[in-house]
């Protein structure tokens, strides 16, 4: 009488078990970005393309900033705070370039700012770890004209989660005012996305930091 192998270990079983066992994986790989990690399609991080349909940071107490590309090497930033509305042209990320407040219909009220750099070589550095550099800056507004010294320091590249996302960040300080510092800026350069985002600011001595809860692509 021959001896009948168990259910599980004959042949035809194991086959189908297997088809059964890859459908499952093929299944599981489906909803996620990277099989095995577990990270669901709807969760994925913003990248750098994103930005031509725009990457949105909310704050804890609900302040939102919108970053959109508009054109190559210029990136706009509209920051909406309670029912203050503020926008910026930003050049490379980093440098405002021009500034114009918003009513709460996203139109222009009030003149817009105009800020011209003056550096020594001529060229406004993308931000590297440990870098930095001084700029006379002239700013026009109105009928107003007057020249600023901006003193940018660049600190050390680190990990930066945001809502769940990871970043390469270098922290970047900005320092308004030249001997006598009135003002400086404490900003995020993420080089994957090529943008800065703030982190808080100090004036007359206070300091107010922003806290970042999520992370995602404008729909």
């Amino acid at each position: 009488m021959p001896c009948l192998l168990p259910r599980t270990a004959q042949p035809h079983a194991a086959k189908r078990n297997k088809v059964t066992d890859l459908k499952t994986e093929l299944l599981v790989c489906a909803t996620s970005v990277l099989c095995g990690l577990g990270a669901p399609l709807w969760a994925s991080c913003p990248v750098a393309d994103d930005l031509y349909t725009g990457i949105r940071f909310t704050i804890d107490g609900g302040h939102v900033e919108t970053f959109t590309q508009m054109r190559p090497g210029f990136v706009e930033s509209v920051w909406e705070e309670g029912d203050y509305v503020g926008w910026v042209d930003i050049a490379k990320g980093v440098y405002i370039m021009e500034q114009q407040d918003l009513d709460s219909d996203h139109k222009p009220i009030g003149d817009m700012v105009h800020y011209t750099f003056e550096t020594v070589s001529g060229v406004l550095p993308v931000p590297e770890p440990g870098g930095g550099f001084s700029a006379k800056v002239v700013v026009i507004r109105g009928g107003e004209q007057w020249t600023e010294t901006h003193d940018y320091r660049f600190g050390q590249e680190a990990i930066n989660t945001i809502g769940g996302c990871d970043y390469r960040m270098i922290p970047v300080e900005v320092r308004y005012g030249g001997d006598i510092v009135s003002s400086v800026d404490f900003l995020r350069y993420l080089p994957e996305l090529g943008i800065t985002y703030i982190a808080g600011f100090e004036n007359d001595g206070e300091r107010t930091d922003y806290y970042y809860s999520s992370i995602e692509v404008v729909q």
